[in-house]
């Protein structure tokens, strides 16, 4: 998808039960088999037991899972994508990722602090190659804002890399349109006709493609 090398792929898609449901989340599955297939994506499943799909998990499984995917990553040396389709929020401008056990409004305890678990993991596993997150949720562009600098500045120590590409801003995202922009590209290609994608071309196809959301 993006660079030569190990990648390993790690893809959330959750419904969160105190919330509405979302018909767009069966797109996780098609996102994962892009990414795993070796003509695509040319990933690996990112858990230790070749897991890579997420369905409805509970917040502690899904801080479980990040841990064990950036941990067998670094292991690896490797560069890791991780994809979250599903709720999420915003309280103060301390953004969370809302699985299936989530409650609102979110507090770090019943929900995915993913700013804070992204920056320990990252102290903590530093051989990592480079960290690809794609976020496609309301208000995730708050992890933009909170993340990117300190994660950067992490992998910029141990010359990582790292890409963050959000569905929407501090405001609401819309039926998976970013995911399924996402797919698409892996489908088709390229449109500038470049070898590899990256986040910025997903991004720029956002624009276009999701008019009701500012990704």
């Amino acid at each position: 998808m993006t660079v030569d090398g190990k990648r390993r792929a790690l893809v959330i898609g959750s419904q969160c039960e105190a919330l509405w449901h979302l018909d767009c989340i069966s797109l996780a599955d098609e996102l994962y088999s892009l990414l795993i297939d070796p003509t695509c994506g040319g990933c690996s499943p990112a858990l230790d037991d070749g897991i890579g799909l997420l369905s409805n998990p509970t917040v502690d499984e899904t801080y479980d899972s990040l841990e064990r995917a950036v941990r067998r990553a670094n292991n690896e040396e490797a560069t890791l994508i991780i994809c979250y389709l599903g709720h999420g929020d915003a309280v103060a401008k301390e953004f969370y990722l809302l699985p299936f056990n989530a409650v609102c409004p979110p507090n770090f305890r019943r929900a995915v602090d993913i700013t804070k678990q992204i920056k320990d993991l990252l102290n903590s596993y530093q051989q990592l190659d480079g960290l690809i997150l794609l976020v496609d949720s309301c208000a995730s562009g708050e992890a933009a804002v909170q993340g990117a600098a300190v994660w950067s500045e992490i992998l910029n120590r141990t010359r990582g890399r790292l890409e963050l590409v959000t569905a929407a801003d501090g405001r609401d995202a819309f039926d998976g349109c970013f995911t399924r922009t996402v797919i698409r590209l892996l489908q088709q290609g390229n449109p500038a006709g470049a070898a590899f994608l990256y986040g910025a071309d997903a991004q720029r196809e956002a624009i276009t493609s999701c008019p009701n959301q500012v990704s």
